[in-house]
């Protein structure tokens, strides 16, 4: 009697962990359609999505980052820029419970592995954890907090600088979790994955990533951008032209190819040496959207400790570019027009990223993939005395491995493909004219003799632009 009880104990321990698991991982669900709303354009859909998603607790365990991200932006695309700060603060705030926590240890990783990853809680791109306060900087500036802006813009800055902390540490996590001792004293961790790395149907995957290199010192270059025509605009000493300045700079050497970033530095320069400026209105144009992370097959070789190899079917994330977008945005005033240009290339600094995460999801799928079917193998192991158990045993074991062959392919997906950016003089007419490249032509009203600052976002070809504008301040008077 003992052994039945000892045999029957793991199996429906593991065909529960296999249903609960398989809940947590769907329970995002409702996110991932919001994600696909906002993708067509549909941003107030969206956003009724995730409000009920919210109400019913789906932000309440491993997708609740996301869900704040997304709702802060479907928020923000739909004017409602107090929530959308309120959800931008919820999301910091979870990174940060998340940083104050002790470090992963190797045997936390390991339990991790055996789970869906879709259990796990998302932690986000470094990008993540600029923009989100860069948003909140910018829904302050929509709304007329000025200081509220400030504190936002100052504490994307701050989080910029955390992230290039951040980058070596991961990396030495997967060589620490690469070069730890064989998996239940079966697996090769480190020849498991060396092999990944060299299979040539993934390395296809991925030979694209090679052609993209990050910004200077892996700075986004839109939220330096942004803040200095924040400070610009809203100078109270010369300290924050200082600041302007030395941001502008930084900006310059990313994109030198921007005659406007360049000319923004020069009215910089002339405040500094206490030289008057023009009005001046700023033009930024979010376009398109981001890379996405899908779901890719693999056979994963596991190198045994005795040499003898098993393949194991596992999924992987790769990304997907999408092209169908707004390419540009023209800028009309009586003197004439100017073209939008790129400042920061969001499938660049992805790829960046998620080329730089590489290692990492490998050893991950590894672990994954070795924690897995060592469950499936000892669950075999103790049901081979009873042979209708074994055969439940096996269909159980099949079920764990199947529901749990899912890759993360988690990301803030409502993101833009790229943000660009032109500037002109405030005409004193008091009115400039945006024109798409799909025919769609929109008249926006600007503060004659101010800095005026004119956000739009451009989704899909025939989608309708959305536009935002806040005055910053008026001409110097000297």
């Amino acid at each position: 009697m003992p052994t039945p009880n000892r045999t029957r104990r793991p199996l429906f321990v593991l065909l529960a962990a296999t249903t609960l698991l398989a809940e947590a991982g769907c329970r995002g669900g409702s996110i991932r359609s919001a994600q696909t709303l906002m993708r067509l354009g549909r941003f107030t859909e969206a956003r009724e999505t995730l409000e009920t998603a919210r109400r019913n607790r789906e932000f309440e365990g491993p997708h609740e980052i996301l869900g704040w991200l997304e709702l802060g932006t479907a928020f923000h695309e739909t004017g409602r820029y107090a929530p959308s700060s309120r959800a931008f603060l919820r999301a910091e705030a979870g990174f940060d419970a998340q940083d104050r926590r002790p470090r992963t240890s190797i045997s936390e990783e390991l339990f991790a592995a055996a789970t869906n990853p879709l259990s796990v809680a998302y932690r986000g791109q470094p990008t993540d954890r600029v923009l989100a306060p860069t948003y909140r900087g910018l829904n302050s500036i929509m709304v007329g907090d000025m200081a509220g802006a400030r504190l936002a813009f100052n504490e994307a800055a701050i989080r910029q600088q955390q992230t290039l902390q951040s980058r070596t540490a991961r990396i030495d996590e997967a060589e620490s979790l690469r070069s730890g001792p064989a998996y239940g004293g079966r697996v090769d961790i480190g020849r498991s994955v060396e092999q990944l790395e060299q299979d040539p149907e993934l390395a296809a995957r991925f030979a694209s990533l090679r052609r993209f290199e990050p910004y200077r010192g892996y700075v986004n270059p839109f939220a330096e951008l942004l803040h200095a025509v924040f400070r610009l605009g809203t100078r109270e000493d010369p300290a924050d032209v200082d600041r302007a300045t030395a941001l502008l700079r930084s900006v310059a050497g990313m994109v030198p190819e921007s005659s406007d970033v360049k000319r923004t530095l020069l009215d910089a320069e002339a405040l500094a040496n206490g030289e008057p400026t023009r009005a001046v209105t700023h033009v930024f144009f979010a376009t398109g959207f981001c890379p996405v992370r899908e779901a890719f097959r693999v056979d994963l070789p596991l190198f045994l400790v005795n040499d003898e190899v098993d393949y194991v079917g596992v999924s992987f994330p790769v990304l997907r570019f999408d092209d169908d977008y707004l390419d540009a945005l023209d800028v009309e005033t009586p003197d004439g027009f100017v073209r939008t240009g790129v400042v920061a290339d969001m499938d660049r600094i992805v790829a960046v990223e998620f080329r730089e995460e590489l290692p990492v999801l490998m050893t991950r799928a590894v672990l994954s993939a070795a924690a897995k079917t060592a469950a499936a193998w000892g669950l075999n192991r103790a049901t081979e005395g009873d042979e209708t158990l074994n055969a439940v045993a096996r269909l159980a074991a099949g079920l764990y491995l199947y529901s749990q062959n899912k890759a993360d392919t988690r990301s803030w997906a409502s993101l833009p493909k790229q943000y660009q950016y032109a500037r002109v003089p405030t005409p004193d007419t008091g009115e400039i004219v945006l024109t798409a490249p799909d025919g769609q032509r929109v008249a926006v009203a600007v503060q004659p003799g101010s800095d005026t600052l004119v956000c739009v976002r451009g989704t899909r070809p025939g989608v309708p632009l959305i536009v935002e504008t806040a005055v910053l301040g008026g001409e110097d008077p000297r």
